[in-house]
């Protein structure tokens, strides 16, 4: 007899549900969008504080979109690594 999606989710610890499992891949877009807005935000004060403007907002967007992605990439591997541990989803990763 197979068990119904409920019935699994009851089975699994909590943290590993399907719900866990979106939540944590839609912080991933806001992890890639506040990596851009705090370097931004620092190279533009330091540009305010040192009357450089366009030189230190443009490295902090570099920086921003460098640690965006690591971000990305960090989190991406956590998700892997919960899925392969066997939390009810190894196998079916697009």
């Amino acid at each position: 007899m197979e068990m119904t999606p409920s019935e699994q989710n009851k089975k699994m610890p909590s943290g590993t549900g399907t719900f866990d499992a979106l939540g944590r891949a839609s912080v991933i877009g806001l992890h890639m969008v506040s990596g851009i807005i705090v370097g931004i935000g620092l190279g533009y004060a330091l540009d305010y504080w040192l009357d450089t403007f366009p030189w230190c907002s443009g490295a902090g967007l570099l920086f921003g979109i460098a640690a965006g992605f690591r971000n990305v990439w960090m989190d991406t591997k956590y998700l892997i690594r919960q899925e392969e541990k066997g939390n009810g989803y190894a196998g079916k990763r697009p």
